[in-house]
């Protein structure tokens, strides 16, 4: 305890000996505290990712409508920054996929597709919407297109296309048959 006090001791006396180099010292102080504060802000200035985050959270645990509202929210805040417009417009397709409004899942998974070409979920979407509304033609292609297109996710495209192939019931596909992602292909 003596040892505390005596350093508490030092320290004041040389803020008091020195109070330009303690001001200084202060002011770095301030600005280290502040930019550690602020680092989200500067990696992320618009808040879109946090939000971005946020909705997806939204749509995981099953919270539709709030996760519609908060895609719609980032649409309207975020129109100029094309990633989230991506992101959003995809969760929205999402969204109203899992609610079977397909026309409207298909709307917007092409909105997706049409500011980035490479998302390969927004294909994976479209497969699934076909998929649902019996269009299996469709929904292979949309699969294929999600396998050759997205570049970055090639991983993520591929297991969700032969997730929901395996799904498809048997269908004569070109010169081929194909009895979903197990069958004979």
């Amino acid at each position: 305890m003596k040892i505390k006090l005596k350093r508490i001791q030092w320290i004041w006396e040389y803020i008091n000996k020195y109070p330009i180099i303690a001001g200084i010292l202060s002011g770095f102080i301030v600005l280290i505290i502040g930019g550690v504060i602020m680092l989200p802000n500067i990696t992320d200035p618009s808040g879109s990712k946090r939000q971005l985050a946020k909705a997806q959270a939204f749509l995981d645990k099953g919270y539709t409508e709030r996760a519609k509202n908060m895609f719609s929210l980032i649409l309207k805040e975020h129109y100029d920054n094309n990633y989230a417009t991506t992101i959003a417009l995809t969760g929205k397709a999402e969204v109203y996929l899992n609610q079977k409004y397909f026309e409207r899942a298909i709307q917007y998974a092409n909105d997706a597709i049409d500011v980035n070409k490479e998302n390969g979920d927004a294909y994976v979407i479209l497969g699934r919407a076909y998929s649902l509304m019996g269009e299996h033609e469709k929904a292979i292609n949309k699969f294929n297109e999600a396998l050759e297109r997205d570049t970055k996710r090639k991983e993520d495209s591929y297991l969700s296309a032969i997730l929901h192939l395996s799904q498809i019931p048997k269908i004569k596909y070109g010169n081929r048959i194909t009895q979903g992602a197990f069958g004979s292909i």
